[in-house]
């Protein structure tokens, strides 16, 4: 299923230092599938002009929380 393959490929971030050691990967996975699903809700069904930029913000703060920190 698509949420399999997302977490997988989070884990696989994870175990080449990509992503927090600590990450949960399973949430990561619902997390950007949520996002998608919002983006296209609000593009598609409602015309939210906005739709695309509060995706992508939405999409750099998962992906910030989500990485290890320096």
């Amino acid at each position: 299923s698509w949420l399999s393959f997302l977490t997988k490929t989070a884990r696989e971030a994870v175990e080449v230092g990509d992503f927090r050691g600590d990450l949960d990967t399973g949430q990561f996975a619902r997390e950007l599938y949520g996002i998608a699903l919002a983006y296209k809700y609000f593009d598609k069904l409602m015309g939210d002009e906005a739709a695309e930029a509060s995706a992508r913000a939405s999409f750099e703060r998962l992906l910030s929380t989500s990485r290890p920190t320096p």
